[in-house]
């Protein structure tokens, strides 16, 4: 008891207390510090990322019927991945961490993200099975919005409905 550290007022300080009794787990060591630094060519770097801005006001800027056949390319917005990898590359490059024991450091960052996807999907598979029942499935497919989606002719909120996704503009 007298070994423990306390305040001038014959408080324990619980900062670090567990240190000083020994119950401490003993981390494993999952990265080294390395003093060796990656190069990275941020000028490169900066280049992309001005690619991808063009990009941006690409997918922002007319309309689809302005772009005609470049129009396909406004399908599927994959700018956006490649700004969170980009980024997500940016931040950690700096830090540059050699990983000793490389399934330890993996079965953790799955292990962080696993639940939220988990999260995920049920709430997809939830609104797939409340939405998308044979009796509100629709057999055309349109790659835009209709002014039939949301509202009826006469003013009146549209019934719920699935239509079903082709793997190409051309194979419905």
């Amino acid at each position: 008891d007298d070994q423990l550290p306390k305040t001038k007022t014959k408080k324990y300080i619980r900062v670090n207390l567990s240190t000083h009794l020994g119950m401490d787990p003993e981390e494993e060591q999952v990265v080294s510090k390395s003093s060796t630094k990656t190069k990275v060519d941020w000028e490169v770097i900066g280049a992309f990322r001005f690619i991808l801005a063009c990009y941006v006001m690409f997918m922002h800027i007319g309309s689809n019927e302005s772009w005609g056949a470049f129009n396909n390319l406004r399908g599927w917005p994959w700018h956006v991945h490649v700004f969170f990898t980009l980024g997500g590359y940016s931040m950690a490059s700096p830090m540059n961490p050699t990983i000793q024991k490389k399934f330890s450091y993996f079965w953790s960052r799955i292990g962080s993200m696993y639940p939220m996807y988990a999260v995920a999907l049920t709430f997809g598979l939830i609104n797939l099975l409340v939405v998308c029942r044979p009796s509100t499935f629709r057999s055309e497919f349109h790659w835009d919005a209709q002014p039939d989606d949301l509202y009826l002719e006469d003013g009146s909120l549209a019934p719920l409905f699935c239509e079903g996704t082709p793997a190409t503009p051309t194979s419905y």
